[in-house]
Formats: C-alpha cells, sequence, structure tokens
C-alpha cells in the first residue's frame, strides 16, 4: 500500500473540505437563478472534489434540506419535463451568504495557523 493510498480515508487528504458545499451552492445562486442539473455541473467543475465527482444524492439532499430553512426556493419550470427544478435564494439565504463569508474567513485564519504549526514542526 502506498503512502498516498494509506491516507485516501483520513482527513489529512481534505475529505472534510465537502462541508463547505453550502456556502458553494449558496455562492452559485446569488449570481442567478439555477436548473438542479447546471448546479450540479458547476459544483462538479470545482477543484474541491478532485477526481470524484460531487454525489448528486447528496446535493438533492442538501438543496432540500436548504429550501426546508428557506435559504432557498425552488420551482418547477413550465413546459419541461416534470421534476426539472430551478432553484433560487432567498432573502434569507443572502444573510446566511454573507454569515458564511465572515465564517469562512475565520477558518481561513485559523487553517493558516494550523499551517504554519506543521510546516514549523516539520522544518
Amino acid at each position: 500500500m502506498s503512502k498516498m493510498d494509506m491516507f485516501a480515508d483520513c482527513p489529512c487528504s481534505g475529505s472534510t473540505l465537502q462541508r463547505f458545499v453550502q456556502p458553494l451552492v449558496m455562492s452559485l445562486l446569488a449570481r442567478g437563478p439555477l436548473h438542479g442539473y447546471v448546479l450540479m455541473q458547476r459544483l462538479g467543475a470545482m477543484p474541491l472534489w478532485g477526481a470524484s465527482p460531487p454525489d448528486q444524492a447528496g446535493i438533492y439532499r442538501l438543496l432540500r434540506l436548504m429550501e426546508s430553512k428557506q435559504l432557498l426556493a425552488s420551482h418547477e419550470e413550465d413546459g419541461v419535463t416534470r421534476g426539472r427544478r430551478v432553484f433560487t435564494l432567498t432573502e434569507h439565504g443572502r444573510a446566511c451568504l454573507a454569515r458564511w463569508e465572515g465564517t469562512l474567513h475565520e477558518h481561513l485564519r485559523t487553517v493558516g495557523d494550523v499551517l504554519g504549526q506543521v510546516r514549523e514542526a516539520n522544518a
């Protein structure tokens, strides 16, 4: 087993970055309404996922959860296949996204501090 394989399921591989999917979804929707399919494509193009595309079922569960918390609104698009939903960021969602900015900035500072400690230890 190579060193990389040994750490495949370890948090050190960066897999915990997926918890940042909510602010990514909201930042995409802040630019305008999107179909779920387009949203999935744009999320999948982000480097967060590495070689593994995002789990579609998980993203759609997150969208439903965010809608239940009134962060998003959705509606079926008129005149197209049933179930094709368009998602929109609500005002509550915009306020949440603004809070995410502060939270992520704090995480960035904290990660910088941790990185400094790790670099020091490896020097």
